[in-house]
Protein backbone atom coordinates (compact mmCIF):
# COMPACT_ATOMS: atom_id res chain seq x y z
CA UNK A 1 0.00 0.00 0.00
CA UNK A 2 1.38 3.56 -0.84
CA UNK A 3 0.83 6.01 1.53
CA UNK A 4 0.15 9.93 1.22
CA UNK A 5 3.19 11.27 2.52
CA UNK A 6 5.72 8.46 2.46
CA UNK A 7 9.52 9.19 3.16
CA UNK A 8 11.44 6.01 2.48
CA UNK A 9 12.32 7.03 -1.20
CA UNK A 10 14.27 9.53 0.03
CA UNK A 11 16.75 7.11 2.05
CA UNK A 12 17.90 6.15 -1.12
CA UNK A 13 19.29 10.04 -2.24
CA UNK A 14 20.69 10.86 1.75
CA UNK A 15 24.05 9.64 0.61
CA UNK A 16 23.60 12.59 -1.88
CA UNK A 17 22.06 14.90 0.51
CA UNK A 18 25.12 14.32 2.94
CA UNK A 19 27.30 15.21 0.29
CA UNK A 20 25.69 18.31 -1.11
CA UNK A 21 25.32 19.20 2.77
CA UNK A 22 29.14 18.81 3.86
CA UNK A 23 30.43 20.15 0.54
CA UNK A 24 28.23 23.65 0.64
CA UNK A 25 28.66 23.95 4.43
CA UNK A 26 32.77 23.03 4.92
CA UNK A 27 32.69 25.63 1.78
CA UNK A 28 30.67 28.22 3.27
CA UNK A 29 33.09 28.49 6.27
CA UNK A 30 36.32 28.65 4.23
CA UNK A 31 35.18 31.10 2.73
CA UNK A 32 33.72 32.81 5.53
CA UNK A 33 36.72 32.44 7.85
CA UNK A 34 39.87 32.86 5.40
CA UNK A 35 41.38 30.28 7.26
CA UNK A 36 43.03 29.15 4.52
CA UNK A 37 43.26 32.09 2.80
CA UNK A 38 40.93 34.19 0.11
CA UNK A 39 41.47 31.51 -2.68
CA UNK A 40 38.19 30.24 -3.45
CA UNK A 41 39.26 27.15 -5.69
CA UNK A 42 41.16 26.06 -3.26
CA UNK A 43 38.13 26.07 -0.57
CA UNK A 44 35.73 24.53 -2.94
CA UNK A 45 38.36 21.31 -3.78
CA UNK A 46 39.29 21.22 -0.10
CA UNK A 47 35.04 21.22 0.36
CA UNK A 48 34.38 18.84 -1.98
CA UNK A 49 37.42 16.68 -1.34
CA UNK A 50 35.38 16.34 1.81
CA UNK A 51 31.72 16.13 0.58
CA UNK A 52 33.44 12.72 -1.50
CA UNK A 53 34.80 11.03 1.53
CA UNK A 54 31.40 12.04 3.62
CA UNK A 55 29.86 9.79 0.32
CA UNK A 56 32.49 6.93 1.68
CA UNK A 57 31.55 6.81 5.05
CA UNK A 58 28.43 5.12 6.37
CA UNK A 59 28.69 6.70 9.85
CA UNK A 60 29.18 10.30 8.09
CA UNK A 61 26.10 10.19 6.20
CA UNK A 62 24.23 8.18 9.53
CA UNK A 63 25.91 11.58 11.00
CA UNK A 64 24.36 13.95 8.75
CA UNK A 65 21.37 12.18 8.65
CA UNK A 66 20.47 12.49 12.42
CA UNK A 67 22.30 15.93 12.68
CA UNK A 68 20.52 17.90 10.53
CA UNK A 69 16.66 17.88 11.71
CA UNK A 70 18.68 19.07 14.86
CA UNK A 71 20.35 21.61 13.14
CA UNK A 72 17.02 23.06 11.47
CA UNK A 73 14.92 22.92 14.44
CA UNK A 74 18.02 25.35 16.51
CA UNK A 75 17.97 27.76 13.62
CA UNK A 76 14.10 27.94 13.66
CA UNK A 77 14.24 28.91 17.05
CA UNK A 78 17.08 31.24 17.01
CA UNK A 79 15.30 33.06 14.06
CA UNK A 80 12.11 32.95 16.08
CA UNK A 81 13.74 34.44 19.07
CA UNK A 82 15.80 37.13 16.77
CA UNK A 83 12.37 37.65 15.27
CA UNK A 84 10.78 38.44 18.83
CA UNK A 85 13.59 40.43 20.38
CA UNK A 86 13.42 42.40 16.73
CA UNK A 87 9.80 43.20 17.75
CA UNK A 88 11.13 44.65 20.81
CA UNK A 89 13.32 47.24 18.55
CA UNK A 90 16.28 45.86 19.52
CA UNK A 91 19.12 45.86 17.25
CA UNK A 92 21.71 43.03 15.87
CA UNK A 93 24.62 44.18 18.78
CA UNK A 94 21.75 43.61 21.75
CA UNK A 95 19.99 40.30 20.38
CA UNK A 96 23.48 38.78 20.04
CA UNK A 97 23.83 39.68 23.96
CA UNK A 98 20.27 38.78 24.61
CA UNK A 99 21.26 35.15 23.11
CA UNK A 100 24.56 35.39 25.25
CA UNK A 101 26.48 35.64 21.91
CA UNK A 102 27.66 33.21 18.80
CA UNK A 103 29.92 31.38 21.59
CA UNK A 104 26.51 29.90 22.76
CA UNK A 105 25.25 28.94 19.43
CA UNK A 106 28.68 27.31 18.37
CA UNK A 107 28.17 25.60 21.92
CA UNK A 108 24.94 23.98 21.32
CA UNK A 109 25.93 22.73 17.52
CA UNK A 110 29.42 21.24 19.49
CA UNK A 111 26.64 19.47 22.24
CA UNK A 112 24.13 18.42 18.81
CA UNK A 113 27.75 17.18 17.07
CA UNK A 114 28.62 15.34 20.64
CA UNK A 115 24.90 13.62 20.94
CA UNK A 116 24.94 12.56 16.77
CA UNK A 117 28.59 11.03 17.50
CA UNK A 118 27.25 9.27 20.37
CA UNK A 119 23.94 7.83 18.54
CA UNK A 120 25.63 7.23 15.26
CA UNK A 121 28.76 5.43 16.75
CA UNK A 122 27.74 4.76 20.79
CA UNK A 123 26.69 0.99 19.87
CA UNK A 124 30.10 0.12 18.83
CA UNK A 125 32.10 1.77 21.99
CA UNK A 126 32.96 -1.39 24.27
CA UNK A 127 31.29 -2.14 27.53
CA UNK A 128 35.43 -3.19 28.98
CA UNK A 129 37.37 -1.30 30.63
CA UNK A 130 37.42 1.99 33.15
CA UNK A 131 37.96 4.30 30.17
CA UNK A 132 35.21 2.97 28.41
CA UNK A 133 32.44 3.10 31.99
CA UNK A 134 33.49 6.34 31.89
CA UNK A 135 32.60 7.71 28.82
CA UNK A 136 29.20 5.28 29.16
CA UNK A 137 28.58 6.98 32.85
CA UNK A 138 29.80 10.92 31.22
CA UNK A 139 27.47 10.13 28.13
CA UNK A 140 24.30 8.68 29.31
CA UNK A 141 21.19 10.32 28.89
CA UNK A 142 20.63 11.16 32.73
CA UNK A 143 23.99 12.90 32.54
CA UNK A 144 23.75 14.52 29.54
CA UNK A 145 19.87 16.00 30.40
CA UNK A 146 21.47 17.01 33.36
CA UNK A 147 24.38 18.72 31.93
CA UNK A 148 21.39 21.21 29.68
CA UNK A 149 19.31 21.68 32.48
CA UNK A 150 22.07 23.23 34.29
CA UNK A 151 23.23 25.22 31.32
CA UNK A 152 19.69 26.57 30.75
CA UNK A 153 19.19 27.22 34.47
CA UNK A 154 22.82 29.25 34.20
CA UNK A 155 21.70 30.98 30.69
CA UNK A 156 18.14 32.19 32.42
CA UNK A 157 19.59 33.05 36.07
CA UNK A 158 22.34 35.25 34.03
CA UNK A 159 19.68 36.78 31.64
CA UNK A 160 17.78 37.54 34.53
CA UNK A 161 20.16 38.84 36.70
CA UNK A 162 22.10 40.87 34.11
CA UNK A 163 25.48 39.59 35.87
CA UNK A 164 28.08 37.47 33.54
CA UNK A 165 28.29 34.53 35.54
CA UNK A 166 29.80 32.26 32.74
CA UNK A 167 33.39 30.51 34.49
CA UNK A 168 36.26 33.15 33.90
CA UNK A 169 38.67 30.40 32.42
Amino acid sequence: MVAFLSTSILEYFAPIFAFLLVTLILYAVLNSTNILGDNSRLNFIIALAAGVLTLFSNSAIGLVNYMTPWIVFVLFFIVMLFMIYSYFGLGDKEKWEMVAGPKAVYTVFIVLLIFGIKKVVGPFIPNEGGGDAFAQILFSPRILGVIVILLVAMWAVQQLSGMDLRPKW
